[in-house]
């Protein structure tokens, strides 16, 4: 059920650790009896407590919303500069972020590194354009971000099992 909904038992909307905490004062707040101010005073404390645990909450909560937003616009920026020379570098400098904060949140969400999602995404775009047999192997390559053929030729080999001539010839 969570799944369809978009949610996984990581990222749960309620955290309930704070309760081992709170518990023996709650406890410790019913065997007070003296003053009613004592009383009073405890029970601040034990409020000002569970505010602190809800703020950290809420940070929680706002810092994934952030870290998932420089994800996707991490993405954006692959699908809109893969054909020319990015660096991960180039990324992060563009999402105003530390390239190695960059590389843990990428695949914290993602599941992999920004460098293998880019060589992912040229390989899929090269896929497509082998379809246009007017296209040579060389203008494929330039046209998905690598100057070197030979290059592109490998990690595609490596990435597909098959090199880029004999994909085209399987799939036309």
């Amino acid at each position: 059920m969570m799944n369809k909904c978009g949610l996984d038992f990581g990222e749960c909307v309620f955290d309930y650790s704070w309760q081992n905490d709170i518990i023996p004062f709650l406890s410790n707040a019913f065997k007070i009896n003296e003053d009613i101010v004592d009383r009073r005073i405890y029970l601040d404390g034990i409020y000002n407590m569970l505010i602190s645990y809800h703020m950290k909450t809420r940070e929680t909560v706002v810092e994934k919303d952030a870290q998932k937003r420089h994800v996707s616009r991490a993405m954006e920026f692959i699908h809109h500069n893969y054909y020319k020379s990015v660096k991960i570098s180039d990324i992060a400098d563009n999402l105003y972020i530390d390239r190695q904060y960059l590389c843990n949140i990428f695949r914290k969400y993602a599941g992999i590194s920004p460098k293998e999602y880019l060589m992912q995404y040229r390989i899929n775009r090269s896929q497509e354009l082998l379809k246009n047999p007017a296209l040579s192997i060389s203008e494929i390559s330039r046209s998905v971000g690598y100057d070197d053929m030979f290059q592109f030729s490998r990690i595609f080999k490596k990435r597909c099992g098959i090199s880029p001539t004999d994909y085209r010839k399987s799939i036309l």
